[in-house]
């Protein structure tokens, strides 16, 4: 049956059909039954198994390129060369399995920290669940801020909600409790509210109808399942590799016409087909994919470990390139654990006893609500619960303030708070302004914020139909100190130039008390005053300004656009008016906890809430995207320099400078400590700004070091060709692989070699490793037989040493000349 046909239902038949009561819900056994049968409130989610990410690492033209070069092999009787084919590709599609597979996990764990939640009653008791374990027929309770969590019928209350994500259509649309006309037009079902809607304003209890696939929006969800969407992280790379197989396939193109013009009868067009699909692996970075999504996925695990979740893993990239971060004052700067610190009275006595009446909510308690019931004395405390809540009126943070309608012996109360500006202009005239206004910006001085409250009596509560006229009741003040590690994470935010701006609904005495307290930059514009600049003064006063004081959201979300215009920009939210900022944000990030809606516009969740998760979070973020330009520069560099070189030497000579096989072994060990770089240090310097993904940069630095590369390589050859095919293949293998492994200590830092930072172990135990292979390996029986070495004259060792130690120089002084250039012409 479709969600739609249950809108006609009555309550007593949704009660009926569904085996539930709307004022008690279900019982735990029965939800325990329907879980069982309707299973998860999940939508379907495509999950690789072991086998198919296994298989996947095969799944490649390259792969099949060697396949396809093993079988000929075999054909050939060439049955060693086969099997050696072979064992190299299962050992590179190994590695790749390796780290595809550990990212997955990554992702699995993250996604444990990433659980919306759901009000429900169940056997006549208020609780909170995880929203997979809504199941049809439970009764759920929805309020402002909330990501509606299933298929669900009103019948109590009303809702304002945001359908676009169904629709496309950006306003809101009422939804109202009671029966719909029975229609399949889901336009006409007023109390039927759809999974990952959102709920903009208003409060309603409803009856779960639909769960998970079953939903409107799982049905859709399923006709999408197979497509797939990619960061714009991972589109520059597949931009990048896309550039690298249109080199590739030009050069061998060019390397089979020229071969054949050259050596014409005399081209071994086998070997040559062989040689040709070596050079093609040896020159693709076929790892890449894997390789970033593996140090992306390792940088989203130090992230939880400073409490920092990520929903997608390109974020990490995104985090480390912010340079303007954007926070609310509370709860992120401050501890958001208020206090009553002092009051203002016009009769002695009523002002708490009325605050006490407004907090009682039935929707949840905020930070204000639970220091008035913590200050409030057991007789007021009492005294509050002979009173009914009739109504209650949200915060609108527009008019800033919410109201409530308190009933007690056949008498209607409306109570307003809010900021003293909105309280004063609800209330009857008041005869001592200045004195008010005199206590407000004492405390405001302070750092301590302030509400107003007023109240209106009458008979009925058609009555109090219009919040007008009320009595001025007084005022509270509220203290929330600051959190221990504000200033320190200011501290740092300097020293990775990050500029922190404070956006805040407090007013400016509040915020500047604050900013100074924390050491920020006490520059201060308020809502009314950007709204009165022009578009080009706005511009000037987001960029000059660092506290953005008594500001609406529709001014949050034009900060952030007007900041994007020069800037990487962050924004700290959590509350449903934060959404369009969020949005707008090159990185959103929220708080646990925070409104449903606020959380699904998030790509960063703080699991506490605390600036310095976020600073660390962003300086884990620039050390990942280092890492992964390394990785990009030395594979790119080394493997197109050694490749050229032994492509055009192999057009001058009788047998090939490499064999297919050699090629194969090195391009397969100079990938061990390649992934290790993912693990490397960086140098303070580079994490004191964001860095750039610049292709041209990249390409031009991998062409100059490409071009030392093959110089050295032709210093072998030319010192080696004369003592015939092994020894220069041997040779050439050796200095092949020790100078990538030197290329990755002098690319991994933009300063002089010895002035880095210690690489890390695992980059040193890899490279100790892999050299030690390669230096023994000609010694051996496998390598002599296999890969046809000549037994190494260790006496040449010198010459071998001299020659990486001359590479490893030349190739220092071509990195510090480059960024010379760099740094004098302010090349990005």
């Amino acid at each position: 049956m479709k969600t739609v046909e249950y809108a006609s239902y009555t309550k007593e038949q949704l009660e009926k059909e569904f085996l539930t009561s709307l004022t008690n819900g279900l019982t735990q056994r029965q939800a325990i039954a329907s879980h069982l049968t309707n299973g998860q409130n999940t939508l379907n989610e495509q999950e690789l198994s072991v086998c198919s990410i296994l298989l996947r690492q095969f799944n490649t033209p390259f792969g099949y390129l060697l396949l396809a070069a093993a079988v000929v092999s075999f054909l050939l009787h060439d049955r060693i060369n086969a099997l050696i084919i072979v064992i190299i590709v299962s050992l590179n599609g190994l590695l790749g399995f390796y780290q595809e597979y550990k990212a997955g996990q990554a992702l699995k764990l993250l996604k444990t920290h990433l659980t919306m939640k759901a009000r429900v009653i169940r056997e006549g008791k208020e609780i909170v669940i995880d929203s997979k374990e809504l199941v049809p027929g439970d009764v759920i309770l929805l309020q402002t801020g909330d990501l509606i969590p299933a298929d669900i019928i009103l019948y109590k209350g009303s809702l304002s909600v945001n359908e676009s994500i169904l629709t496309g259509e950006s306003v809101p649309v009422q939804k109202n409790e009671g029966q719909a006309p029975l229609t399949l037009d889901t336009n006409h079902t007023t109390n039927l509210c759809f999974l990952s809607t959102m709920v903009v304003e208003g409060a309603a209890q409803g009856v779960v109808v639909a769960t998970g696939s079953k939903t409107m929006f799982g049905e859709i969800s399923n006709l999408t399942l197979h497509t797939s969407r990619q960061s714009g992280f991972h589109e520059r790379l597949a931009h990048l590799s896309r550039f690298i197989l249109s080199i590739i396939f030009i050069s061998l193109t060019c390397l089979f016409i020229f071969h054949l013009l050259i050596k014409g009868v005399h081209t071994d067009i086998v070997q040559l087909l062989f040689f040709s699909i070596a050079l093609t692996l040896g020159l693709t970075p076929e790892a890449l994919p894997t390789v970033t999504t593996f140090a992306l996925s390792r940088g989203a695990l130090q992230l939880v470990r400073h409490d920092v979740v990520v929903k997608r893993l390109s974020a990490i990239e995104d985090l480390g390139a912010i340079n303007i971060l954007c926070t609310d004052k509370t709860g992120t700067l401050t501890e958001n654990s208020l206090s009553v610190n002092a009051l203002y009275e016009e009769k002695n006595g009523t002002v708490l006893p009325y605050m006490l009446l407004a907090s009682k909510k039935n929707s949840t308690l905020d930070p204000f609500d639970s220091a008035v019931i913590k200050a409030a004395s057991a007789q007021v405390l009492d005294e509050s619960s002979l009173y009914t809540v009739i109504k209650e009126i949200p915060f609108n943070p527009a008019l800033r303030r919410n109201s409530i309608i308190v009933s007690k012996d056949n008498e209607y109360i409306l109570i307003s708070r809010g900021s003293f500006e909105s309280i004063k202009n609800l209330s009857l005239p008041l005869s001592h302004l200045e004195l008010l206004t005199q206590w407000i910006t004492q405390q405001a001085e302070q750092g301590n914020r302030t509400l107003a409250v007023a109240y209106k009596k009458a008979p009925t509560l058609e009555a109090l139909d219009q919040e007008d006229e009320c009595t001025f009741l007084g005022l509270v003040s509220f203290y929330d100190p600051i959190k221990a590690t504000t200033r320190g994470a200011l501290k740092k935010a300097h020293k990775l130039g990050i500029t922190i701006k404070m956006l805040t609904g407090d007013s400016a005495e509040v915020a500047i008390a604050v900013a100074r307290q924390i050491g920020l930059s006490d520059t201060a514009i308020t809502g009314p005053e950007f709204q009165a600049l022009s578009l080009e003064e706005k511009q000037k006063a987001v960029e000059a300004h660092a506290i953005f004081a008594r500001i609406v959201p529709q001014q949050k979300y034009e900060i952030v656009e007007l900041l994007k215009a020069h800037n990487s920009v962050g924004f700290i939210g959590e509350g449903i008016n934060d959404a369009p900022a969020l949005k707008a944000a090159h990185v959103a990030i929220v708080v646990k906890g925070a409104s449903d809606i606020a959380q699904d516009a998030a790509d960063i969740l703080l699991l506490r809430p605390s600036l310095f998760s976020v600073i660390e979070g962003i300086e884990i973020g620039r050390q990942v995207f280092s890492n992964t330009l390394k990785y990009i520069l030395a594979t790119i560099s080394s493997s197109f320099g050694n490749c050229y070189s032994v492509a055009i030497a192999s057009l001058f000579t009788n047998f090939l400078p490499l064999l297919p096989l050699q090629i194969l072994l090195i391009n397969l060990l100079s990938d061990l400590p390649m992934v290790t770089i993912a693990v490397d240090t960086v140098d303070t310097e580079e994490l004191k700004k964001p860095q750039q993904y610049d292709l041209r940069s990249l390409a031009l630095m991998a062409a100059l070091l490409g071009i030392v590369s093959s110089l050295f390589d032709a210093l072998i050859f030319a010192l080696y060709y004369s003592k015939g095919a092994s020894v220069l293949q041997t040779n050439l293998f050796i200095e092949s692989i020790l100078t990538e492994l030197v290329l990755i200590f002098s690319i991994r830092t933009k300063r002089v070699f010895y002035k880095a930072k210690r690489p890390a172990l695992p980059l040193i135990g890899a490279s100790i490793m892999v050299a030690s292979i390669t230096l023994l390996l000609p010694s051996t029986h496998v390598g002599q037989t296999f890969f046809q070495f000549q037994p190494l004259d260790w006496r040449a060792l010198d010459i071998l040493g001299a020659v990486v130690c001359m590479y490893f120089i030349t190739t220092e002084l071509v990195k510090l000349l480059y960024y010379r250039y760099k740094r004098l012409n302010h090349v990005k």
